[in-house]
């Protein structure tokens, strides 16, 4: 019994002095992303492209159901601060009186507000028969 002790206070004492020699990492962010997707019979084949400079996106280019759509400058100071390495892309099939089969352009971004975090999400969303719109941001 003996022997148990005295090895769990070996294997303890090891993990905290592990932890204690190592150094907290950081997300490396992007500044250009270029992504292509094999899609499917509904969608086609989806390309997002986007450049972004010190937080703030330079263009955003995305194509999809065999057309390219560009985020206006007038929208582009929306997706600031949203890093391009948060990008999560789905689609749905939706129904056809509110634009039909979509494909969804997800940014999250973190944001410390008042000693608590705050999650902000961006949606670009386009759908096969409105085209391209932006919702966001919005807390989660």
């Amino acid at each position: 019994m003996k022997n148990y002790i005295l090895l769990a206070i070996i294997i303890g004492m090891g993990i905290f002095s592990i932890n204690g020699f190592t150094s907290e990492e950081e997300y490396v962010g992007w500044d250009y992303v270029r992504i292509v997707t094999p899609g499917n019979k509904e969608t086609g084949k989806i390309l997002f492209e986007a450049k972004t400079e010190e937080g703030s996106y330079k263009y955003v280019s995305i194509n999809v159901f065999s057309k390219k759509y560009t985020v206006s400058r007038k929208d582009l100071p929306r997706l600031k601060g949203f890093p391009l390495n948060s990008l999560n892309i789905t689609h749905e099939a939706g129904y056809p009186e509110i634009g039909g089969h979509t494909v969804h352009f997800k940014l999250i971004r973190y944001t410390l507000h008042s000693k608590s975090q705050m999650k902000e999400l961006l949606r670009i969303s386009i759908s096969k028969g409105r085209g391209m719109e932006i919702q966001g941001p919005v807390n989660k």
